[in-house]
This record gives structure tokens, sequence and C-alpha cells, in this order.
């Protein structure tokens, strides 16, 4: 069966929130060069074929600390591997203080049309308590 979704683990985020599990790395400077060095050579082994790929999420962490260049270039190498079209769903976690119009008219001109917004709470005593930036 091929696959016909894809999750890129997007590891940094700005500080490590309360409830988090997962593999990340809290950085002032994101390492974005590297990063994208890592994933090609990831696709470069493990993309194998033709594949037409439904959905790609870019997940973590915080993938929009990638930066709107960061962004498209990681989206550029996933289309440059499989099978991404029109019709792909493209995801990307974003924390509310990430956003604005500009970024969010960047990630649409790099392919982004789905964005996963990671509010968390709409009480601020409890986004306090998760470690959250924003209120």
């Amino acid at each position: 069966m091929d696959p016909r979704h894809l999750y890129v683990h997007v590891p940094f985020c700005a500080r490590r929130c309360a409830y988090c599990d997962f593999a990340i790395a809290v950085r002032r400077s994101v390492p974005v060069d590297e990063y994208a060095k890592s994933l090609s050579r990831e696709l470069e082994l493990k993309a194998v074929g033709n594949y037409a790929l439904d959905s790609v999420y870019l997940g973590g962490g915080t993938p929009s600390r990638l930066g709107a260049s960061g962004i498209a270039r990681v989206l550029d190498l996933i289309r440059s591997r499989l099978g991404v079209n029109g019709e792909t769903e493209i995801t990307i976690e974003a924390n509310p203080d990430d956003i604005d119009s500009v970024k969010a008219t960047a990630w649409r001109e790099a392919g982004i049309n789905r964005v996963s917004l990671g509010i968390q709470s709409f009480d601020d005593s409890v986004l306090r308590w998760m470690h959250r930036i924003h209120d």
C-alpha cells in the first residue's frame, strides 16, 4: 500500500509548554539550513517511489518558527520527491502569536492551505500555567 499522508516533524519551539511530551528543541535562532539539509537527506533515503499524497502535515514543535522562506523550502523539498498537487491538503501547526497577515500570505504562497491553530485555552490563567506566550 502506497503512503497517502506525510507528517513532517519540525522540532523547534520558543519555549517548552507544561503539557508537551514531544521531541522538541528550544532555540532562539532556528537552524533552518541544517534542518532543511537533514530533511532533504531523509527524503532522499526514504521517499522512494512516485506517491500521490492526499495530505502533508507540518507539526512539531512549532513549524512556523522556520519562517516563510524555511517553510517554502521544506515544501519545495517535499514536492521534489513526492506527489503533491493542487488537491493535496497541506497543513501547518502554528501558535496564535506566530500569525499575522504577512506570514499567512507567505504560507499561502508556499502552498499551505490549512492552519492548525494551537490555542489550547481561552483562559489566561490556564495559558500561564501551560507556559504559553499568548493570552
